[in-house]
């Protein structure tokens, strides 16, 4: 008998956009963070994400911020030791499912954007997300003065659904980037 054996590539299911203008999708479900690292707490996040898209018949999407928000905005923070390259994030991302990748330019000038802007002018208007899904913790805007009661607040009005993931943890202990970094 002959056999034929036939390596497969890897399938490269992830788009990736480094402009916002680019980015057109239906039913985008989206979250959005820095992902330094993408740990257990994170899968976690991503895991919730991808079953609600499911559900909806959308698209998993994730908003990354890069670099990462404390190295433009501390100067403490400029040797900042990150669990993940990006190109490392990116294929985790992928590996959990994600199908689409927004690396968004984290910039001074981002930073200054109050979070009903960012809301408004990135999350209604750019992106029409149709649902938002968000860590225990997650804050945004301007001063991180963003919560999950403002997402909810403005979301309600657009019938756009956001949901709040409970931390993951191991041992007692949450699982962040913070505390890994601290145990390396």
């Amino acid at each position: 008998f002959y056999y034929k054996f036939v390596l497969f590539k890897s399938v490269k299911t992830l788009k990736i956009y480094r402009e916002i203008k680019e980015f057109k999708v239906q039913n985008p479900v989206l979250t959005v963070g820095t992902f330094d690292g993408v740990h257990l707490g994170h899968r976690k996040i991503l895991d919730v994400l991808v079953k609600e898209a499911e559900k909806i018949n959308g698209e998993p999407v994730v908003l990354t911020l890069y670099p990462h928000p404390r190295k433009i905005l501390d100067p403490n923070f400029k040797d900042l030791f990150l669990l993940n390259t990006l190109d490392e994030k990116t294929k985790l991302l992928e590996n959990a499912g994600i199908k689409h990748l927004i690396i968004y330019p984290f910039t001074k000038d981002f930073a200054s954007l109050s979070s009903c802007d960012f809301i408004e002018k990135i999350l209604f208007n750019k992106l029409t997300v149709r649902k938002l899904i968000v860590g225990y913790d997650h804050h945004f805007g301007k001063d991180r003065q963003g919560n999950i009661d403002i997402l909810r607040n403005w979301a309600l009005p657009f019938d756009i659904k956001v949901l709040k993931v409970d931390a993951f943890t191991l041992n007692n202990k949450k699982v962040s980037s913070t505390t890994i970094r601290n145990a390396l």
